[in-house]
């Protein structure tokens, strides 16, 4: 879809002739395919503005008036600040200013701050981020150079997307890298009309923390001093950060990962085939079964091989040899002599496949046992990088249960 169009469909929308909650809900994965489709930042914008536009006459159409919260709702909101530990400085002007609109300590998660809530000394800190992620309202993740390792942030957000509420995740960018761990979540720029935007809708916008009310009603000139105050404080800490100019680090994983590539042929007759088709259920298995042959594996570390029963060490390695996802899953079975057991390919072919057409994680958290170890382990894709000849290379991670 051209710019031209999408500006047609704005006015379609302005005009409330799309103003029905099915056609809405429809127009709605469109926009979340132009997001997908649209690198240019002028066209992204614009499918946004008609994505609120829509949402508004959708709340029309269906009555939805939320009233805003009460003070029992407000201090009932969780806030988990995911980000880095070398970007300290950028959650603690969030969390400080979170702390002035009125939230209070036991609201917001922020690992490095002594004043939000953090992890307690000598307690687990996977069980103790996990419980706070499920509960919380809002993921505000604080994104800065693509060439680091964003593999801790990124299970963070994908423990938030199986929670048992709701929830809103906002990527607060600070330089010009785009998250290439991004799928349909918010992107908020370091620029002052975004964070105004941002501001805005915190205070105002009904549903901007899911299924509540606007969180606080306040004048625009008390939104706007607002909204300054933490663009300026958060240029304060940009202008003394010199990780922009740094040389880029060899990249070292904690847990293991495998990279698999798809070449972009493979990857547009199949994106092609799905949208053509109006049963999408009756091709998924057709899709997964090509994807299981053509994902080849390009790079690998660590437990993401020795789980799948890959030793230390090994001559002949995957990467080397350039198998495909199916053979390394065949290669698991073997090892652990279980062809009967329930496989991990099917869940990382659903997970590439929900990436590849913009649809939130839906992870099922089955664990799956280690060739390697007592423990299981989870196969979680995090990462995707694109390529102008569509090609696209994915990273799957291995936590230990």
């Amino acid at each position: 879809m051209t710019t031209e169009e999408l500006k047609e469909q704005l006015e379609k929308v302005r005009q409330q002739k799309i103003s029905d909650p099915a056609t809405l809900s429809q127009v709605t994965g469109e926009l979340l395919r132009l997001k997908e489709h649209h690198g240019d930042w002028g066209d992204v914008a614009l499918a946004l503005e008609i994505e609120d536009q829509i949402m508004k006459n959708y709340r029309d159409a269906l009555k939805i008036e939320l009233e805003p919260m009460t003070e029992e709702q407000r201090s009932s909101l969780k806030i988990f600040i995911s980000h880095k530990h070398d970007d300290r400085d950028y959650a603690d002007v969030v969390t400080s200013q979170l702390f002035t609109w009125g939230f209070q300590e036991n609201q917001i998660f922020q690992s490095t701050s002594r004043k939000a809530k953090s992890p307690g000394v000598g307690q687990p800190i996977t069980p103790e981020i996990k419980q706070f992620l499920h509960d919380c309202h809002l993921v505000i993740f604080i994104y800065t150079h693509k060439r680091l390792n964003w593999e801790w942030p990124a299970f963070e957000i994908g423990v938030a997307e199986d929670p048992k509420v709701s929830t809103m995740i906002v990527t607060l960018q600070i330089f010009d890298d785009q998250p290439a761990i991004q799928q349909e979540r918010r992107i908020v720029q370091l620029t002052s009309d975004d964070v105004h935007s941002l501001v805005r809708d915190f205070h105002t916008r009904p549903n901007f923390f899911p299924g509540f009310g606007a969180y606080q009603k306040l004048a625009p000139d008390g939104i706007a001093n607002r909204a300054q105050t933490l663009y300026d404080e958060l240029i304060k800490i940009k202008q003394l950060d010199k990780s922009e100019t740094d040389e880029a680090p060899d990249r070292e994983s904690r847990w293991g990962y495998v990279r698999v590539r798809v070449d972009g042929d493979v990857m547009r007759q199949l994106y092609e085939k799905w949208e053509n088709t109006e049963d999408k259920e009756a091709i998924r298995g057709e899709i997964h079964e090509c994807l299981a042959d053509k994902l080849i594996i390009v790079d690998g570390t660590g437990w993401a091989l020795y789980h799948n029963g890959v030793a230390q060490g090994a001559e002949e390695t995957p990467v080397k040899e350039k198998w495909s996802l199916r053979k390394l899953e065949s290669f698991w079975r073997e090892t652990i002599e279980a062809k009967d057991q329930p496989g991990w390919l099917e869940e990382v072919l659903r997970e590439i496949w929900r990436f590849r057409t913009a649809k939130r994680s839906q992870l099922s958290w089955t664990k799956y046992p280690s060739a390697y170890s007592e423990k299981d382990f989870y196969p979680i894709v995090l990462h995707t990088d694109k390529y102008e000849n569509g090609a696209r290379e994915y990273d799957i991670y291995t936590f230990t249960a």
